[in-house]
């Protein structure tokens, strides 16, 4: 059997991979009395909005296909839109060196670790709590999708420059676009000590 189809090595034109930038960067989470789920932010999902909006009266629309369907009110809620702002504004002052004419990514990146981390829940057993303390990772194992959690944040790393408040500090995006993100070696979300998002990236 030819299992020339499974990939053993990465070819990215003629860049050397040992050469890239990288960067690691620990983003607190968004602490906010409006935001009762502690921990990294996560982008909405269609189903989401649609139970957020399942109360109220919804628009029906008609496909060419004569099907009825309510109508799907794309929003971002406050404590999103607010720890938005917020995370690049952090990130903004943990990157000081990114006053820069040009994404500061722009060709590819390889991210090699991505964790969202998590404050324990307050029914968590005292094993876990000791676990906690002593630097262990505890899988979490419920929403939000990882998903929606990693889209979140590089929507933040593409968008970081459509903010006025940092337009003058970052007049380029950080990366070109998040499509240039093409390999993740490690990520997970669990709980920790620290809340909030670590990230280790390499890339041109």
């Amino acid at each position: 059997m030819n299992d020339n189809w499974i990939p053993n090595n990465i070819y990215i034109n003629n860049d050397k991979i040992e050469s890239s930038k990288k960067i690691s960067l620990f983003i607190d989470a968004w602490d906010d009395p409006k935001n009762t789920k502690k921990g990294p932010l996560h982008k909405q999902s269609v189903k989401e909005q649609f139970v957020r909006y399942n109360n109220k009266k919804l628009k029906i629309i008609t496909n060419k296909n004569n099907i009825e369907f309510p109508q799907i009110i794309r929003y971002t809620p406050e404590p999103a839109a607010s720890g938005s702002t917020h995370q690049k504004l952090e990130i903004q002052d943990k990157l000081k060196f990114t006053k820069i004419n040009e994404p500061f990514y722009s060709k590819w990146i390889i991210i090699d670790k991505l964790y969202f981390v998590y404050p324990l829940p307050k029914n968590a057993s005292h094993k876990e709590k000791e676990l906690v303390k002593k630097g262990y990772y505890i899988p979490k194992l419920t929403t939000p999708d990882i998903d929606n959690l990693q889209k979140f944040l590089f929507d933040i790393f593409q968008n970081l420059n459509h903010n006025k408040k940092l337009s003058k500090k970052l007049p380029m995006p950080f990366i070109s676009n998040d499509g240039i993100i093409f390999k993740i070696n490690d990520m997970c979300k669990g709980y920790g000590c620290r809340a909030g998002t670590y990230i280790e990236m390499k890339g041109k």
